[in-house]
């Protein structure tokens, strides 16, 4: 019985050990806290206090993060906008995209990308898993950005609704008498300088009700 019992345990390690290899082979590398000093919680100092709601991807963890994202929706002008900053542990390029279906096919992205510590923010759009194409009409604003200890966090504002058939608009997704879904996002990053590149395992995809708390998100 003792022989089994050891065997047993023996297996159990290995599988253990096993399942853990395999999870960080396939959570993202970079993952950062937000409970530690870095150069994300020193802007979240300075200036998470512009923003209304923040979401953290994956939820739940904020000692294991790859992706914060900051809001607010100003919908008291003529022309209603959404303020928006995205951060994540990268040095080359960050998108941040509005998907049709949750991937990358028929999605709405802004590419923050950097070169010689300048950065540009792009309005894109995909049709196939495949590097994002240019707009034709540029909709996104780049407001500020920081490149410092390692992270990329840009600040960028767009309207909600452009009109422009290569963007998606960001609709009223509050909680409502009538069910009104939540919008799938995507998000990945890389250290390539200039231009993006095949992201691998640094990206995050999920939902976001642009219009709620902060709390109604998940991550696929």
């Amino acid at each position: 019985a003792a022989t089994i019992m050891h065997t047993t345990s023996i297996t159990t390690l290995r599988l253990s050990t096993a399942l853990l290899l395999l999870w960080s082979t396939l959570k993202p590398t970079n993952a950062f806290s937000t409970l530690t000093q870095n150069a994300y919680t020193d802007w979240v100092t300075s200036n998470g206090g512009n923003y209304d709601v923040s979401a953290l991807f994956p939820p739940g963890d904020a000692t294991d993060v790859n992706l914060a994202v900051h809001w607010s929706i100003n919908i008291d002008d003529e022309t209603p906008t959404i303020h928006l900053a995205v951060a994540a542990e990268a040095t080359g390029w960050l998108g941040f995209g509005v998907a049709e279906a949750g991937g990358m096919p028929g999605s709405d992205i802004a590419v923050f990308t950097t070169e010689g510590g300048v950065g540009t923010l792009t309005d894109a759009y995909a049709t196939t898993y495949s590097t994002p194409k240019t707009d034709d009409q540029q909709d996104w604003i780049l407001k500020s950005y920081s490149l410092d200890g390692g992270f990329i966090i840009w600040e960028g504002e767009r309207l909600l609704q452009t009109c422009d058939n290569q963007d998606w608009e960001i609709r009223d997704d509050s909680l409502g008498a009538v069910y009104t879904p939540p919008h799938k996002i995507i998000a990945a990053w890389g250290s390539n300088s200039g231009s993006m590149s095949y992201h691998g395992d640094q990206r995050v995809s999920g939902e976001i009700r642009f219009f709620g708390n902060g709390e109604e998100t998940a991550s696929f």
